[in-house]
């Protein structure tokens, strides 16, 4: 996990959080794929099972996914 603070000239101040988490390909369903996540290094599951349509994946479908989460606040 990455956590970035920026300084702006009017000293607010902007944080970002980012994770990139790695999923498996756990099942196959008429319109979807389930990823499930992999735990890294004993850390909590952040999203657990993720569905993706398989309309938005090639044609062959991948074995491992992954996504990054960014999370901007002040």
């Amino acid at each position: 996990m990455n956590i970035s603070i920026e300084k702006s000239d009017e000293k607010v101040v902007e944080k970002t959080i980012e994770k990139t988490l790695e999923f498996i390909k756990e099942k196959e369903t008429k319109n979807t794929i389930r990823y499930q996540e992999v735990k890294a290094g004993g850390e909590k599951v952040v999203i657990g099972p993720l569905y993706i349509q398989k309309s938005f994946l090639p044609d062959k479908c991948p074995e491992n996914i992954n996504i990054k989460i960014t999370i901007n606040y002040t």
